[in-house]
């Protein structure tokens, strides 16, 4: 088996950075794929080259506290960090960045039943997002639930079809997991667009289209 295209397994890595107060100004990090190997060792992809844009929100003072006094622990308290994003999502049901991290902290617990209704809460709330979506799908495609994961890339490339992780993650997941790889081509190629048009750069993408190429051509001949 070709192990190469098992280094392009993409995972959302970052969390959010907060500065200010009642106005949030919070850098995308999750844009920023990361490849994961099958051991599971993950390694970022060109982060010199990517300028991450800054994305501005505008909460009361009182979810802004709860959030970054999460954002404060949940390295070295995780479920302290839990309970505070909740906290700071009842103050600001809408507020977007508290279900991001929150999700986050989830699905590195592998509470993936937990993740799934905090973003139908997400959704109910009008708080989804890209991001949302694209970590849904992928903690779907962990669970080896890609039609689901597939829905959700879908989803989140509806409210963004230039989110650069959604791209590469939807072709990923066609290319090693489902094997449709003309459609994946198409992606990767998407990927590669958005990259260009967004002012950044992905060291891998030229090697990963070209190998692509190469197994089309094989899969063809038979």
């Amino acid at each position: 088996m070709n192990m190469r295209p098992l280094l392009r397994l993409s995972i959302l890595s970052m969390l959010v950075v907060v500065t200010g107060c009642s106005s949030l100004s919070l850098t995308d990090d999750e844009s920023q794929p990361v490849t994961e190997s099958e051991a599971g060792t993950e390694t970022s992809v060109d982060t010199k080259t990517i300028v991450q844009p800054v994305i501005e929100f505008n909460y009361n003072s009182k979810s802004t506290r709860l959030f970054r006094d999460a954002n404060r622990i949940r390295t070295s308290d995780p479920n302290q960090a839990e309970q505070l994003y909740r906290q700071a999502i009842d103050a600001e049901p809408a507020m977007e960045p508290a279900y991001y991290n929150l999700a986050r902290v989830l699905t590195e617990q592998q509470k993936y039943q937990a993740v799934q209704t905090l973003i139908a809460t997400a959704i109910a709330q009008q708080a989804n997002s890209a991001r949302l979506y694209n970590l849904q799908a992928s903690n779907y495609r962990q669970q080896g639930q890609f039609d689901k994961a597939l829905e959700n890339y879908q989803s989140a490339l509806a409210i963004n079809p230039g989110h650069l992780s959604a791209l590469a993650n939807m072709a990923i997941l066609l290319d090693i997991y489902k094997h449709q790889l003309t459609e994946a081509m198409a992606y990767y190629l998407e990927y590669q667009a958005a990259l260009e048009a967004q002012g950044k750069s992905d060291a891998n993408i030229k090697n990963w289209i070209a190998d692509l190429k190469l197994r089309i051509k094989k899969q063809k001949e038979g």
